[in-house]
């Protein structure tokens, strides 16, 4: 949060302009836990479980809070970050993960699918390149296409 108080500082940048979703996984292999923050919307997938984190659209963006009070900015925070315990697999996603649509007008397709082919399908080998492998499968074999922002990162842990 310091660095990003800087940024906006250092850019002249006004608090609308820094709306946008903080989703952070830091993983500690001698304790086999999985710290998540998860401030704005998104996904979380872990164990084969996906959890959708939405604030109807009225996201608590970590830029509401960059003049908070240490104590008010420390709450925010640890209301919004949780540890899993042993997972084998974690992934957090933006929440572009949940805005596929089809490219022709007029098909309807099932919001979860691509969801759940992002988040849990494991069929593709290697981590190379793989989400733009996989969003080039859902845009030619089933004609879906995010129409926001997505980033996803995936953990998978031997």
């Amino acid at each position: 949060m310091e660095e990003l108080r800087a940024a906006q500082t250092q850019l002249g940048l006004e608090t609308n302009e820094l709306l946008a979703t903080l989703m952070l996984l830091v993983y500690s292999q001698a304790h086999q836990q999985a710290h998540i923050a998860a401030l704005g919307d998104g996904a979380i997938c872990f164990d084969n479980q996906i959890y959708q984190i939405d604030q109807d659209n009225v996201p608590d963006y970590p830029a509401y809070h960059l003049q908070d009070p240490e104590e008010g900015l420390q709450s925010y925070l640890y209301q919004n970050t949780f540890t899993i315990e042993n997972p084998a697999q974690v992934s957090i996603a933006t929440d572009g993960i949940f805005s596929f649509r089809p490219t022709e007008p007029g098909e309807t397709a099932s919001v979860m699918a691509p969801v759940e082919y992002l988040l849990k399908n494991r069929e593709l080998p290697g981590p190379d390149d793989l989400l733009n492998r996989k969003l080039t499968l859902l845009r030619n074999s089933r004609q879906l296409e995010p129409v926001d922002d997505l980033a996803i990162i995936q953990l998978l842990i031997d």
